[in-house]
């Protein structure tokens, strides 16, 4: 079977008096190939906490279950070198995307340092001549390529942790509020160009068999 999926997820999280507070109860979810699916609820219903169980960024409490499965086969936690694949195929756009960025990395090592170790490409200057064409796309200045997290807005921020999923062409894009935080300045003018990105990245999925989640919030 082809696509994403969870089985009974539970997760809690701990409350101020020391108990657990169950956030998912039982989720069932399949990701299907070339399928958008919007998560769409109030602040704190647990959007986020299905998207980081999704990536296996969480750490599981005493009472939470339930397994994550690609392709119907249960991914398991480990290092970095036996979750590689699993993280070639499934991307994250967090809403906190400079939380997210390497503090010592440039913007460009940002991108183009995944693509060598998720073993999309061993060459050192293929992975920065995509990096360079993916932060051309998103309009991402030249002069910021050199930058470190700490020198850039968080709009351009989000543009860099955009830019950094895409590059690696996944078949699953979990994305959390992506756009919300884009500069409207000169240094990132619109989000068009990233939209545009996208629409030629999931015409790319939609070949291979991939699919796109994005959590947002409904007032």
């Amino acid at each position: 079977m082809s696509g994403l999926e969870t089985r009974g997820l539970r997760r809690s999280h701990p409350g101020a008096g020391g108990e657990w507070r169950e956030v998912l109860r039982g989720v069932d979810l399949s990701l299907e190939p070339g399928v958008n699916v919007a998560l769409i609820g109030r602040s704190g219903c647990g959007k986020t906490t299905l998207l980081r169980a999704l990536l296996l960024l969480d750490s599981p409490g005493p009472a939470d279950a339930g397994e994550i499965l690609l392709d119907g086969r249960p991914v398991r936690r480990g290092g970095a070198r036996a979750l590689r694949a699993f993280r070639r195929a499934v991307q994250y756009v967090p809403q906190d995307a400079a939380a997210t960025l390497h503090p010592r990395r440039s913007v460009l090592a940002q991108v183009s340092t995944p693509l060598r170790t998720l073993g999309v490409t061993r060459d050192r200057e293929e992975a920065v001549s995509r990096a360079r064409q993916m932060l051309e796309s998103l309009e991402i200045r030249r002069e910021n390529w050199e930058s470190r997290p700490h020198e850039i807005s968080g709009g351009q921020a989000q543009r860099v942790s955009i830019a950094r999923a895409l590059a690696l062409s996944p078949r699953y894009l979990l994305l959390d509020e992506p756009v919300s935080g884009l500069d409207p300045g000169p240094a990132s003018p619109d989000p068009r160009p990233a939209r545009r990105h996208r629409g030629r990245a999931r015409r790319r999925r939609e070949r291979r068999g991939g699919a796109r989640r994005q959590g947002r919030h409904k007032w």
